[in-house]
C-alpha cells in the first residue's frame, strides 16, 4: 500500500492508512495495515528506549558544562559588582545557556576586554595599562 512509499519507518503512516481503509471497507488490509504499524511502533518502543539510556548518560557531562558557566558567571559578577539578576547563575546556565553566555561575552565587551584574544593576552593588557608610569608631575600653587 502507499504507507510504505510515503515512510516505511513511520509508524503513525500505517495507522492514518488503515483509517483510510475501514472507511472504505478494505477490513482485511487494514488489519494488514495495522499489524504493520504495531510492528514499527514496538521497534520505536525499543529505540526510544535506548536514545533514553543514551540521554541518561549524557545529563552528568552537560550537568558539569552548565556548573562551571555558574560559577564562572559568578566570579564575573564578584569582579565587577554586578547584580544577579534576572535569575541564579546556575538557573541561567541550565535553562537558557545562549543568553547567559551573551549576558557574559557582552558584559566584557563593555569593560573594554575582548573574550576572542584570550585570558593571557587580556590579562597582559590589563597589566600593561596598572605599570604604564605617570606623566611629569611637578608640584605647584
Amino acid at each position: 500500500m502507499q504507507a510504505q512509499v510515503i515512510s516505511p519507518e513511520w509508524h503513525i503512516a500505517y495507522y492514518l492508512q488503515a483509517a483510510a481503509l475501514i472507511t472504505l471497507g478494505m477490513d482485511g488490509d487494514a488489519e494488514d495495515s495495522l499489524k504493520d504499524g504495531a510492528t514499527l511502533e514496538s521497534n520505536l518502543t525499543n529505540r526510544s528506549t535506548l536514545c533514553s539510556f543514551m540521554y541518561i548518560l549524557m545529563v552528568p557531562a552537560m550537568l558539569t558544562c552548565c556548573n562551571i558557566g555558574s560559577k564562572y558567571r559568578k566570579k564575573l559578577r564578584s569582579r565587577y559588582n554586578l547584580v544577579e539578576a534576572p535569575g541564579g547563575d546556575l538557573t541561567l546556565h541550565l535553562f537558557c545557556f545562549y543568553c547567559a553566555l551573551c549576558q557574559e561575552f557582552r558584559e566584557l565587551q563593555h569593560r573594554s576586554i575582548d573574550p576572542s584574544l584570550g585570558w593571557m593576552s587580556n590579562l597582559a593588557q590589563q597589566q600593561g595599562a596598572a605599570t604604564a608610569p605617570p606623566g611629569n608631575q611637578f608640584m605647584g600653587r
